[in-house]
């Protein structure tokens, strides 16, 4: 894999051994190949920060970057005006009121000292909304990593019961091999949706792609085991499957049992024909 991911290290591409980890190894390369602005974007939104507040956190601090002092220093009522949204926001941040935020405001341009001013309030804007946005990033951060977690300990649950619960489907016996599918059609990705980037398992790709279908076998199924509470009907397919078994021997049997010479049915080796028994030597099945 020379060459293909150069900003990953070796141990991590080693530990690429199937699809799946092949998958999540092309995203890091990806993320990687970011500037920092696109990877804090990328991770926020991974995080599940709202996309409106992403941009309006980087439109807030690209504009206050773009601020020079030439602007701020302009003598011209845009200038002027420019000043005053600064440092009027830079009180807001502070928790005065609006009314109080626009009276030190404009005392700021009243005693002439609003070009300085506007330059503090500049810094101060610049820290408090930074300061904001990576509160923000933390608190989708912690977030994520507690989902995560419950993720984990659901998915270890749901492992534990299908590989090794006896009970699984009440008296019906089901194979390791077909408990390690179940689980592996419920827990592990196959497929990454292009336009959201999901990844869906095997279960989530069939209820993506057959929908109505997925929902009538569902439905099916709850209605079958009255509410996945009773397994019993799918045992007593068993149980006929096993009737049509003994049948099948039974006529077998009937075929292989030795017949007298006028073709009827010799059931007991010696027995004398009894003229009160239905059973006598001029009765005939009909085979």
């Amino acid at each position: 894999m020379d060459g293909i991911f150069p900003n990953l290290d070796e141990e991590l591409i080693s530990k690429a051994t199937d699809a799946e980890t092949f998958s999540e190894l092309i995203d890091a390369e990806v993320n990687a190949r970011l500037d920092e602005k696109q990877q804090r974007i990328s991770k926020a939104l991974e995080n599940g920060v709202e996309p409106d507040q992403i941009r309006q956190f980087e439109g807030t601090l690209n504009y206050l970057h773009s601020v020079t002092d030439a602007q701020i220093m302009d003598e011209s009522a845009k200038g002027e005006e420019l000043r005053q949204r600064i440092i009027y926001q830079d009180f807001i941040n502070k928790g005065y009121k609006p009314a109080k935020a626009q009276q030190l405001t404009q005392r700021a341009i009243d005693q002439g000292t609003d070009v300085e001013d506007a330059k503090e309030a500049l810094q101060s804007n610049k820290e408090y909304f930074q300061e904001q946005y990576e509160a923000l990033q933390a608190e989708a951060q912690k977030s994520a990593d507690k989902m995560k977690a419950e993720r984990q300990k659901q998915e270890e649950k749901l492992k534990k019961s299908l590989l090794e619960d006896k009970d699984l489907m009440g008296d019906m016996e089901i194979s390791k091999d077909l408990r390690k599918k179940v689980y592996d059609n419920i827990s592990r990705p196959i497929y990454k949706d292009p336009e959201t980037g999901q990844y869906l398992t095997a279960l989530q790709k069939y209820e993506m792609d057959h929908h109505e279908d997925f929902i009538k076998y569902v439905g099916l199924f709850m209605t079958l085991t009255d509410g996945f509470k009773d397994f019993k009907s799918f045992a007593k397919g068993e149980v006929k499957k096993q009737m049509r078994k003994g049948l099948r021997e039974l006529e077998q049997t009937l075929s292989n049992t030795r017949r007298n010479s006028d073709g009827s049915l010799n059931l007991v080796g010696s027995r004398k024909s009894d003229p009160e028994s239905f059973l006598d030597g001029n009765f005939k099945l009909a085979l």
